[in-house]
């Protein structure tokens, strides 16, 4: 089954914006990285075969390995212009409509990706004993995780890698770091994985959530979905989600029949003389389970 996402394709200059920044800096070295997670083991291989890609296992060498053919890959961008601008036409076109593809410069070489991969894939929560993983290449997840990161993580980051870029989800060509690291590197984290604090988490579980129920309603409320202009779709999801922490609607099941409300209602659903009769029967079943 193909998966679905609150994407848009970027705009037709999206190859253009790649090639002219891979231009900037000639000397250095470019990356592709590629969640395969969300592609499709088998298509991937297919496409990386066709298109004569190389793809490295952006885990290999770390504890996370064994996710083997299902882990984000790593394709090196070729110096030649020629094959560069084809490479970029083909990764875009293959990604289009996902968060499976970022960008990145780095002046080392994979094994030290790798083991920067290996750091940011796994974190361990503050109070819990189980540490979770972390899909740091999905597009959708990536901003969220590299802004709530304390500063000796972040160093820790563009330490290996210099400029990191992708396109949003509207579509618009995003980079990071927007400035430079705030510590020296003697203050860099050195742990062989994240260690993130409970705030931080929330975070990131806050920033997921429209995603999360975007994924529930391409299952069960398909029709529900636009076809185009998924972006404005997703902005609201996440403004009926902040309605719903507003109004103090915290669990997953309750935020769930709000934001189905939400949509079937329009804007001020919340205020209407259904919502209200609906969301009571929706409290007393919740109130009896």
């Amino acid at each position: 089954m193909t998966m679905t996402f609150a994407y848009d394709a970027p705009t037709d200059s999206a190859d253009h914006d790649v090639l002219n920044w891979m231009q900037s800096e000639s000397n250095a070295t470019y990356w592709a990285l590629v969640d395969v997670a969300l592609l499709g083991a088998n298509t991937f291989t297919a496409a990386a075969r066709r298109h004569r890609w190389l793809p490295i296992n952006a885990l290999a060498n770390t504890p996370l390995e064994a996710l083997g053919e299902v882990a984000p890959h790593l394709i090196a961008i070729s110096e030649n212009p020629q094959e560069q601008q084809e490479q970029i036409g083909q990764l875009l076109k293959f990604t289009t409509g996902t968060p499976a593809l970022t960008w990145l410069r780095s002046a080392y070489p994979e094994r030290a990706l790798q083991m920067l991969f290996g750091y940011l894939a796994k974190a361990q929560i503050q109070d819990r004993l189980r540490a979770v993983h972390l899909r740091f290449a999905d597009a959708r997840i990536l901003p969220g995780l590299l802004n709530i990161l304390s500063a000796n993580q972040q160093r820790r980051v563009v330490d290996i890698v210099q400029d990191w870029r992708w396109f949003d989800r509207g579509g618009a060509w995003q980079e990071w770091p927007i400035e430079p690291a705030s510590v020296d590197a003697a203050q860099m984290d050195t742990e062989s994985h994240l260690h993130l604090s409970v705030s931080q988490f929330e975070h990131l579980l806050k920033n997921a959530e429209a995603d999360g129920f975007f994924e529930m309603l391409t299952h069960q409320y398909p029709e529900l979905i636009p076809t185009q202009h998924r972006v404005g779709f997703h902005i609201r999801l996440s403004c009926l989600l902040l309605l719903a922490t507003e109004c103090e609607i915290s669990t997953e099941e309750q935020r769930w029949q709000f934001v189905l409300l939400g949509l079937s209602h329009g804007e001020d659903f919340y205020r209407t003389e259904a919502f209200i009769s609906a969301w009571k029967v929706v409290l007393e079943q919740g109130a009896t389970s």
